[in-house]
């Protein structure tokens, strides 16, 4: 009875190890299907927004510039993020200033020469507080470890490089702006 009974135990432990080995075999290949799936889905969204800026470069760059502009701060109210929703209003309420002047119907000969300036103060400063953060970043990771410092150091270069970006496109638009209200059309220029 004895050996019977160990008999069965053992069976029973090798029928639980065994059915652990499934389980995992069966999580392992889901996983790799998963890991696939986005891959191809990154591959053919990726395709689909280079054939949309290829046949429709306009609204392509409305519609980014519009996702950069809103979605971050969707994200920010939603979790709270006060700092970076005050620097976006400030942000969007100049440049809205600026852009309306690029937008006017009858330019004044100083608008361009305003927008322009106005970018590329913008631009230096903006990357100015990227590197700046960046070199803290460095200092703080090698010299003087503090984690309210790589905070800081990380927060300023995003600030940096989200607004540099945004600045970027902006002018873009801005540019567009003033060029078709003064007849002549970027697009073509930049073909020919």
């Amino acid at each position: 009875m004895g050996l019977h009974l160990t008999k069965i135990v053992h069976e029973v432990g090798a029928a639980a190890r065994f059915h652990r080995m499934d389980s995992a075999t069966t999580s392992q290949s889901l996983e790799d299907t998963v890991l696939v799936g986005i891959f191809a889905a990154v591959v053919v969204f990726q395709y689909g927004l280079l054939l949309w800026k290829r046949k429709h470069p306009n609204t392509y760059l409305l519609t980014s510039l519009f996702l950069l502009w809103v979605f971050p701060l969707f994200i920010a109210i939603n979790n709270s993020f006060w700092r970076f929703t005050i620097v976006w209003l400030i942000y969007s309420a100049t440049n809205y200033r600026v852009i309306r002047a690029a937008s006017q119907p009858k330019l004044d000969p100083k608008t361009p020469r305003f927008v322009y300036r106005f970018y590329r103060g913008l631009f230096n400063v903006t990357m100015g507080i990227a590197a700046f953060g960046y070199g803290l970043f460095l200092v703080n990771a090698f010299i003087f470890p503090t984690a309210t410092m790589i905070d800081l150091s990380i927060t300023l270069v995003f600030y940096g490089l989200y607004f540099g970006v945004l600045s970027r496109d902006l002018v873009e638009y801005g540019a567009d702006r003033m060029a078709t209200t003064i007849g002549v059309r970027l697009f073509t220029l930049f073909i020919s």
